[in-house]
């Protein structure tokens, strides 16, 4: 193999970094926040003036567990959810599956096929295609609204605080 340029091993973590922010800046760019109920998320400005993205207040949920590694960076098997929607389809298996099965629609039925494959996962052409979605909606534009309330962030454990006037 020579001439080749070795390829760094991807790591799960990394994959799994990629993913969420794929995952959360998808969610702000199509749903303004939370995929489930539709509450919106904006920037926050720090005290500093940085800014935390809205999509960091997001989680990302998935559908069927990320033990299966074939759809475990599928993003048909994921939404950005707030905490408590979060919470509550983890909880509640019914209002999971109608959530999935609203969402995907036609999709489910072939999402529950992929997790069925064999063989071993490419982590590297995943790790490609991640790369490629984020640029895809860094271009577009995935910034939360700064909401026209002024927020401060500050707190003796963390360094946050919301102050909304």
């Amino acid at each position: 193999m020579k001439g080749m340029i070795p390829i760094t091993r991807i790591t799960v973590k990394q994959l799994d970094e990629l993913f969420r922010e794929d995952i959360r800046k998808r969610a702000i760019k199509e749903a303004g926040g939370c995929e489930r109920c539709l509450s919106p998320k904006y920037d926050k400005i720090k005290e500093n003036g940085d800014i935390f993205p809205a999509w960091k207040q997001l989680d990302t949920a998935h559908f069927i567990p990320r033990g299966n590694y074939h759809i475990r960076w599928d993003e048909d098997n994921a939404a950005g959810l707030c905490g408590g929607c979060h919470r509550a389809i983890d909880d509640d298996f019914t209002k999971k599956d109608e959530f999935v099965k609203t969402r995907l629609g036609d999709r489910f039925e072939l999402l529950q096929g992929r997790q069925h494959q064999t063989g071993k996962v490419d982590r590297n052409a995943i790790y490609l295609y991640l790369l490629d979605q984020l640029k895809k909606l860094d271009r577009e534009g995935t910034r939360g609204r700064i909401s026209h309330k002024t927020t401060t962030i500050k707190s003796k454990s963390r360094g946050w605080k919301n102050e909304a006037d």
